[in-house]
């Protein structure tokens, strides 16, 4: 038996973290994968592995991990140990990029995709409330054009309360995923 690998995506500041640490009580028996960032660990919602940039380089010359990118300046890692939970027929999430979709596709046909999608207002406040970045790159955040949901993807809105997300987020592995839709 096989398990399945989804990826959620969605703009920064859409609450993904945020439904993955609720899922964490809701589904045990989900296996949530943590990403490597070449960003120190800090005291928001992100749950991750910090490697300086050097060691970043050197996972992925000794093969590490199964899927990588570059965003905002940062190096971002999907450790491919992440593969030993979906053979053994365990279903298994991680936080992924939007941009480096495509690729990861090619990598993993399989990949199911599970899109978080939030109003532009809700998104400005959580950034803004967040405190990562200044003013001026929210701003260029918020009026990027950022990709559009595959066609076979799941689509949870956050607009509402994160319990109402985190729900709707718990069903995706309680059926097949292409049965799945919330918005």
């Amino acid at each position: 038996m096989s398990g399945r690998l989804f990826c959620i995506l969605g703009p920064s500041g859409s609450g993904k973290d945020s439904l993955l640490n609720e899922l964490r009580g809701r589904a045990p028996h989900i296996k949530i994968v943590k990403r490597y960032i070449t960003r120190q660990t800090g005291n928001d919602d992100e749950d991750h592995y910090y490697l300086c940039p050097q060691s970043f380089d050197r996972h992925i010359t000794e093969g590490e991990f199964l899927f990588t990118w570059r965003a905002h300046g940062l190096s971002y890692g999907i450790p491919i140990s992440c593969l030993d939970y979906v053979r053994a027929g365990q279903d298994v999430v991680f936080n992924g990029s939007r941009t480096a979709l495509e690729e990861m596709k090619l990598i993993f046909p399989d990949l199911q995709v599970i899109w978080i999608s939030v109003s532009i207002e809700i998104l400005a406040g959580r950034l803004r409330q967040r405190g990562r970045e200044p003013e001026q790159q929210i701003l260029e955040r918020l009026n990027r054009k950022g990709p559009k949901p595959p066609k076979n993807a799941i689509i949870i809105n956050n607009d509402g309360t994160i319990d109402q997300a985190a729900e709707a987020l718990s069903a995706c592995f309680s059926y097949p995923a292409a049965h799945v839709q919330s918005e």
